[in-house]
């Protein structure tokens, strides 16, 4: 049987590598009573919006709990070490644990397509329809390639925004706004693509959306850019930013 399992944190060869997996539930979840040694799972990487590696499990414990000692044993005397004590904060002292060891196969690149959703809880099954929509190699390199360069660029535009939490770097603005699902600040191009200007790093900044129209429709001369800064002039007034 083949897996998809969601994470919220960036799935890398290091992560799999030294961490080590289990799944808590409430109550039994699939695959629980499906799961064996030999299944596959694919890892799907939340913030990419992508699967990153393909794995296969090597090692399996299934096991419920009606305590947290029980829980902790379970974990400890499978992996003979603990990691995740904040996830297991957030968890009940009754249910079921999923404990796995597992092998890399491939590290691969398949995009989530529109339509497709992961559950809540549990794990998504592969059935044929998703292995043609989503998982399916050839048809991944016969996709779009504005499309894929799209996704690339969102993943991009994600990283500056950290990077700069979310705050405008215009010279005395730094403002960001607060939203019900956190910051929001936009990306804007130093060189337009209007102008054959790249969406790369060197060539994105972050503004506020006053900002961000000024740099697109006021008057901005560019005196210099390069990896220390930006230096130019927008609507008469000199400004400097340093990257």
């Amino acid at each position: 049987m083949e897996y998809i399992v969601s994470r919220n944190y960036i799935i890398d060869d290091e992560v799999l590598e030294k961490n080590v997996f289990f799944t808590v539930w409430g109550k039994k979840m699939p695959p629980y009573d499906k799961l064996g040694v030999g299944d596959i799972i694919y890892w799907y990487d939340r913030q990419s919006n992508k699967i990153n590696f393909k794995t296969r499990i090597i090692k399996l414990k299934k096991f419920n709990f009606n305590s947290r000692n029980e829980l902790l044993q379970g974990i400890n005397n499978f992996f003979r070490h603990l990691q995740g004590e904040e996830y297991l904060k957030t968890k009940g002292d009754k249910g079921f644990c999923l404990c796995y060891k597992i092998k890399k196969i491939s590290q691969v690149s398949f995009y989530r397509p529109a339509g497709i959703r992961l559950p809540q809880y549990g794990w998504l099954e592969v059935d044929k329809d998703i292995k043609k929509s989503w998982l399916d190699a050839d048809q991944f390199r016969m996709a779009d390639e504005s499309v894929l360069s799209r996704l690339a660029n969102r993943d991009l535009t994600r990283k500056i925004k950290e990077k700069y939490g979310c705050k405008c770097q215009f010279p005395g603005c730094g403002i960001r706004i607060k939203t019900k699902t956190g910051y929001y600040a936009e990306v804007a191009h130093i060189v337009p693509v209007r102008d054959s200007g790249k969406t790369a790093a060197g060539n994105l900044i972050v503004l506020c959306p006053n900002h961000h129209k000024e740099f697109d429709f006021g008057e901005l001369t560019i005196d210099k850019c390069d990896k220390n800064g930006l230096k130019g002039i927008l609507n008469n007034k000199k400004f400097t930013i340093k990257f």
